[in-house]
């Protein structure tokens, strides 16, 4: 986790990767290991602790890896704040809130925008605009 005010970037959180379980892969019958929480639980574990230790911030911005719906319902709802995150370009979207409700989506690269454009758009699994 880096926290960033002009001109100033701080480091104040982190994780380490670490894959402590092993199992066995149904498909390939190969034993692996995994880590013993999500990506997106450890994502979420670290912005409730920058809350809960009253770091002030109004946006949170990652990366493609972290931008689930999910994710983004928890930073809105949860942390009452925004966010910033691209999406990948399978990701299905609603150009209008009555496109949302009759589920007709749309995939981001079929999209055809012109540069310098905004778009309110509707992310399927988000309750909110973005």
């Amino acid at each position: 986790m880096l926290y960033h005010v002009n001109p100033i970037s701080l480091p104040f959180n982190y994780h380490l990767g670490v894959k402590t379980e092993v199992y066995t892969d149904p498909k390939t019958n190969q034993k692996k290991r995994r880590a013993p929480q999500t990506k997106k639980q450890i994502y979420q574990q670290l912005l409730a602790q920058a809350n809960q230790n009253k770091i002030t911030f109004r946006y949170v911005v990652n990366n493609v890896w972290f931008a689930s719906a999910d994710n983004m319902m928890f930073v809105k709802h949860d942390l009452k704040r925004d966010f910033v995150m691209p999406l990948k370009t399978n990701r299905k979207i609603a150009l209008s809130i009555e496109a949302k409700k009759q589920g007709r989506y749309v995939r981001v690269d079929e999209l055809l925008l012109e540069a310098d454009t905004t778009l309110t758009v509707y992310l399927e699994g988000v309750d909110f605009a973005l």
